[in-house]
Order: structure tokens, then sequence, then C-alpha cells
């Protein structure tokens, strides 16, 4: 079981998470946290500091506490600005809070302009 508690910043990507058992699956990459025992608490460094970890992953009364980046746009609606915490039960595609607002207006011509 994992307990997913979010960290929004403002980000030109979106981000996909799902659950196997012990194993999080993050825009289609596995981290496998089954061989954590209770009190174990890893730092971001030891897991090669992926861009979405925010903090140290935990595992607390068979729980694996993790803090994530939830990307969200200029346009964001306030449930991804202010997002709650998702307990995690069922092993499968992980509902993250409010949509993703993934139009950047006018990025293709900024980033053309620099080039």
């Amino acid at each position: 079981m994992f307990r997913l508690d979010f960290e929004p910043r403002r980000l030109a990507q979106d981000i996909t998470v799902e659950t196997r058992g012990n194993v999080l699956i993050v825009n289609g990459e596995e981290w496998d946290f089954d061989p954590m025992e209770d009190g174990d608490v890893l730092e971001p460094e030891l897991l090669g500091s992926p861009w979405w970890l925010f903090g140290a992953v935990e595992q607390i009364d068979g729980v694996i506490h993790i803090r994530m980046v939830l990307p969200h746009g200029p346009y964001a609606p306030e449930t991804r600005r202010f997002p709650n915490g998702r307990n995690v039960t069922k092993d499968g595609v992980v509902s993250l809070p409010g949509k993703y607002d993934g139009d950047w207006p006018n990025a293709g011509n900024r980033l053309d302009a620099e080039t």
C-alpha cells in the first residue's frame, strides 16, 4: 500500500502513476520498494534523485509514504494546485488530483525565438 502526497509544481510535462504491489510506476519507469521494511527511510539520492520525488520515501506501519511532484500548467484547476493526498490500496493506474492543463500558449514560439 502507498500513501502518495503531492507537491504541485508548474512544469511543462505531465506525470502518470501506477502501482503493482510495492512497485510504483512513474511515466512507465518502475520503482520497486518491496525490500523496504517498517522504519526504513530512503533519501532521494539513494534512488538517483528522480525529478518527481520530493523528499524521502518512508515505510510506516506497512505503508510506503511518498511525496511526489504533481506537474501543472498555467491554467491548472484548484484541485491540481492544492491537491489532497491519496491512499492507494489497489494495483493499477492512480487517479491524480485535478486535470493536467498542458496547454502552454506560445511555448513553441518562445523556444524558436531563442534558437
